[in-house]
Formats: C-alpha cells, sequence, structure tokens
C-alpha cells in the first residue's frame, strides 16, 4: 500500500494523553515523588558539606575527576554513579548521619520514580507539579548521575502542540507531541507520519525505514537499521523570507534548528510553536535510538491543515516583526 494513502502510524490512536489507567497511577505514585522530594531537601546540607570538603581539599591541587591526573584520574569511575568521591563522603557521613542517609537513599527512591514517570504520561505531569522538585533534582545533577537523568526524562515533550509547515508544498499538519526528547527523534516520527505525495497534502522528501520509525516509539534499535538519514531540514520561522520561501543550500543555517536539541525550542508565532520544513540540505546521518529506552515517543495526528490555511500562517510570519527586520538587515 502507498505510504501517501496510510494515514498516521507514529503512535498509538487513543485520544492523546489519555491512558486507562493513568490517573490511578499518578495518584500512587504522588506518595513516592513527595517522598523522594523530601529525601532531596535532606540531603541538601550533606551535598553542601561535601563540596565544601572537595573544594578545601583541591584548592590548591589538581581537580580531583580531571583526566590527566595520574592516580588521581582513577577518582572518576569510583565517584559514579553519585560523582562525589568517597574520600570526601565518609568523613561528612560521620558528622552528618541522617543527611548521609537521606544521600544513600536517593538512588533506589529515583530508580522507583524514573520507571514510573517513564510508563506513564499521568505520572510524569504529576511529578512537574511536584513543588521544587524538578529545580531540587536539576542542583543534584551535577553531583549525582541518578538526579542527572531522572531530570532529562521529566524535561521530554509532553503535551506540547507544534503547527508544522513545508510552504514549498503548501503543506501542514498540526501534532501533539509525547515523550519526545530531541528534534532528531521528533524529525523520524514526522517523516514516518506526514511524508507522502504531495498532491494529498503531505510533505514531499524520503520517509524512513519502519524499522529506524519503530525504535524511535517504542522498540529496541534493530541492528539492520541503525542510521537515520534526514528527510527534511528543520526550520525556525525567522527563516522564512518576504516571499514566503525558504533558504537553499547553507544561507539559512542560522536558522536551522539542531538534532540533538529539545522540541521546547521550537519558536512560537502568534501564540504557537511553528516549525518549517524545507528539502534537506545535505544527507545528515545520525545514530537511532531513544534517550530513554523505557519511554515511548509518541506524535499524535491533530490535524492536516488544507492550502489555504498553510498559506494563511506564511503570510502571518513574513509579517512578524522580527521577519521584516532580518529583510531588512539582509
Amino acid at each position: 500500500m502507498p505510504r501517501d494513502v496510510i494515514p498516521f502510524r507514529a503512535g498509538p490512536s487513543r485520544r492523546p494523553g489519555v491512558q486507562a489507567d493513568g490517573p490511578n497511577v499518578a495518584f500512587a505514585a504522588l506518595g513516592l515523588l513527595r517522598k523522594l522530594n523530601d529525601t532531596l531537601a535532606a540531603a541538601v546540607p550533606f551535598r553542601d558539606a561535601c563540596r565544601a570538603r572537595e573544594r578545601k581539599a583541591t584548592r590548591w591541587g589538581v581537580p580531583p575527576l580531571f583526566f590527566f591526573a595520574g592516580s588521581k584520574g582513577q577518582e572518576r569511575p569510583a565517584a559514579r554513579p553519585n560523582f562525589l568521591a568517597d574520600r570526601f563522603t565518609v568523613p561528612t557521613a560521620r558528622q552528618m548521619p541522617i543527611g548521609a542517609r537521606a544521600w544513600a537513599d536517593l538512588t533506589d527512591l529515583i530508580d522507583d520514580a524514573f520507571t514510573a514517570c517513564a510508563a506513564s504520561v499521568e505520572v510524569r505531569r504529576v511529578a512537574r507539579a511536584v513543588p521544587q522538585l524538578r529545580d531540587r533534582l536539576a542542583s543534584f545533577a551535577a553531583n549525582h548521575n541518578a538526579c542527572h537523568e531522572f531530570a532529562a526524562l521529566l524535561a521530554a515533550t509532553d503535551d506540547v502542540i507544534v503547527t508544522v509547515l513545508y510552504p514549498a508544498a503548501r503543506a501542514g499538519f498540526r501534532f501533539q507531541l509525547q515523550g519526545i526528547v530531541n528534534l532528531d527523534q521528533l524529525h523520524v516520527l514526522l517523516a514516518d507520519a506526514a511524508t507522502g505525495s504531495p498532491t494529498r497534502g503531505y510533505f514531499p522528501g524520503t520517509a524512513p525505514d519502519a524499522r529506524v520509525a519503530d525504535a524511535y516509539i517504542d522498540q529496541p534499535t534493530d541492528p539492520a537499521a541503525e542510521i537515520a538519514t534526514a528527510s527534511y531540514q528543520l526550520f525556525r520561522p525567522n527563516a522564512l523570507r518576504s516571499d514566503g520561501t525558504l533558504p537553499t543550500g547553507f544561507d539559512g543555517a542560522a536558522n536551522w534548528l539542531w538534532g540533538h536539541e529539545s522540541p521546547h525550542v521550537i519558536p512560537t508565532v502568534l501564540g504557537e510553536r511553528v516549525l518549517l520544513l524545507g528539502e534537506a540540505t545535505y544527507p545528515r546521518q545520525w545514530p537511532v535510538g531513544r534517550r530513554f529506552s523505557a519511554l515511548k515517543g509518541e506524535l499524535h495526528l491533530l490535524r492536516m491543515l488544507p492550502r489555504e490555511e498553510v498559506d494563511g500562517w506564511v503570510e502571518r510570519i513574513t509579517k512578524q516583526p522580527q521577519n521584516r527586520e532580518m529583510k531588512r538587515a539582509a
């Protein structure tokens, strides 16, 4: 069956964001998330005391984790997953046993919270609503690897609606993103969902191998399909020229969006996130795989835009003040 007659496949068909047991799971996880938040707060004095001891010990010497520091370089593996060396945590624990207990409990608590959040968008919503939880995770990220990973999981794009336009084809879609971590993942899922015949309202380009798309949804990477190839060039709205076209070649590089970036960087136009697509400038490739194997990536189709609506968006973008200033400066 031709791809342009397949309406959609990047994600499940249920209504966006709805899970049969979502609210119940989220309520059940609330106690765990609150306990984690309290434990992070209790571990702050211990973490700060360890940092102070580390600064004092290394004030005039080689930083302990420099890779070229000879024998001291061996401390790096020992410091994982917490990134505070035992020679600082052990003596501090004797002085601050309650804080040390909280520090020791963090990894198991985060493992449980991470598992629950990766499995359910409802739990992720609750986690983001727990006061100070994300700020505390971020403050621990440099010294505790599990905090770093959990903070990154909660930064995944959920419930974000993006209008995606391909001006040259007068085609566009509105999607809701769920569990999308970076633009490489979004790129593949867009190409899988929206590539087809432009005469039918789809984007021109080359659709990805189905195994590549599946690896960005919920499947392990197939060893026979480990490399993804760009189907499009991703642009900020500012790239659009006054005649409604996108720059070709490397002329528009200043307004490219890059694969490692979060979908949160997609700019807004009149209050809506808008992503522009054009022909791939060069055959960019990257290794296939989700950042978090337990986190399902979902792209929910909300609406295919008629050509008249796409044209209206193009006109509005070109009339935005920042676009006029860019054209004048050029």
